[in-house]
């Protein structure tokens, strides 16, 4: 919501007369708090930028600069991949590594499938659930971890709610399409060899 000029200089007057009690002991610790500093400054920038017919996208202060970073990320980094089984999001990339999420809902299972350029260690974060690993199946509580060799058949099905895999990812080819399926209950194609 923005503020208009005439609703500015009203809150910039009731952030004068808390400033003004700051020094006084009886209301002083009572009426001024240490952010009303802060809001009190971008309050003044907000009334220049209007007086001066300066649009917020033009603003450099620090704390627009954050803002427009905080919106960039959440808008354009991250963004959850939906699945038939869930989705899954990036978290972090860095040389030779990749950190994801995966949530994979109630009663769905991830394809059996296996991984060529990369290994990955299964954290789980929460939730019921159990993961197919060395031929067997085996419960998966949070707090659990799961090492997956490169090459290894594994899967995850969710037992009771949402069921939270933190994947590591580790290897010099870090993309989406190293995905052998063996099988699969959505009818995405599988690559038997």
């Amino acid at each position: 919501m923005k503020l208009n000029l005439q609703e500015l200089n009203m809150m910039k007057h009731q952030l004068e007369l808390t400033r003004a009690y700051r020094g006084h002991e009886s209301l002083g610790s009572q009426v001024h708090e240490p952010w009303h500093d802060e809001l009190y400054d971008k309050v003044l920038g907000e009334i220049k930028m209007l007086e001066a017919g300066k649009d917020n996208e033009e603003c450099e202060c620090n704390w627009c600069r954050n803002k427009k970073q905080i919106e960039y990320d959440l808008k354009e980094q991250y963004l959850k991949v939906y699945k038939p089984w869930g989705w899954y999001k990036d978290l972090y990339e860095g040389p030779k590594f990749k950190a994801k999420m995966l949530c994979i809902h109630e009663g769905k299972r991830i394809s059996l499938q296996r991984h060529h350029w990369r290994s990955e260690v299964w954290t789980i974060a929460a939730g019921a659930g159990a993961v197919f690993l060395n031929d067997e199946w085996h419960l998966a509580h949070p707090k659990m971890t799961f090492e997956i060799p490169d090459y290894s058949l594994h899967r995850a099905k969710s037992l009771k709610g949402d069921f939270y895999i933190l994947e590591l990812q580790h290897g010099d080819e870090l993309y989406e399409e190293d995905i052998e399926r063996v099988e699969d209950d959505y009818g995405r194609t599988l690559s038997l060899g």
